[in-house]
């Protein structure tokens, strides 16, 4: 019985310690918000998709569908943006699966409550997917970030800034 009692005791701490680590949870993400691009390209869309334009607006009325431009250097939301802010994708035809968004900020994923709607031209062909917060959260000043999927895949992520960017 004398081996069992040391044994049982590395197996507890061995336990103890791997339940300890931290693994699971990722770390805050560094965002450009406002610095960076705009939005990029992460990955070709399947099935010949491209994205021809983004915008995120503080409120439906300031939603545009221009002509494709590139990537601005720059999106920023007035300080007090409420969660019911709009992202839209522009599409050259209609995604081939799923699409989805995700909201991070810099102290991680946000908890954003939308309504998505993917709308197509029946003449062009172009469609163009739109996400709407639902809730009447303001969100914090600070760097924010989109990542839309298409199926599984991430394909674009858009950056913006609400309040002052500067430090």
């Amino acid at each position: 019985m004398k081996r069992l009692l040391p044994l049982s005791t590395l197996v507890i701490a061995i336990v103890s310690s791997v339940g300890g680590c931290d693994r699971h949870h990722e770390a805050p993400p560094i965002l450009p918000g406002a610095k960076g691009h705009f939005y990029e390209k992460i990955a070709q869309p399947p099935g010949g998709v491209d994205v021809v334009n983004v915008d995120v607006v503080a409120r439906v009325e300031d939603v545009t569908h221009a002509q494709p431009q590139p990537p601005t250097t720059s999106r920023v939301l007035q300080a007090g943006t409420g969660s019911r802010f709009l992202i839209v994708v522009d599409f050259n035809k209609k995604p081939v699966g799923d699409c989805s968004m995700e909201i991070y900020s810099s102290t991680g994923k946000v908890e954003w409550f939308h309504a998505r709607t993917l709308s197509i031209d029946n003449v062009s062909k172009k469609c163009w997917g739109s996400w709407m917060g639902q809730g009447k959260d303001t969100f914090p000043d600070g760097p924010y970030q989109a990542r839309l999927k298409i199926g599984k895949d991430e394909v674009l992520r858009i950056n913006w800034h609400i309040g002052d960017p500067k430090p």
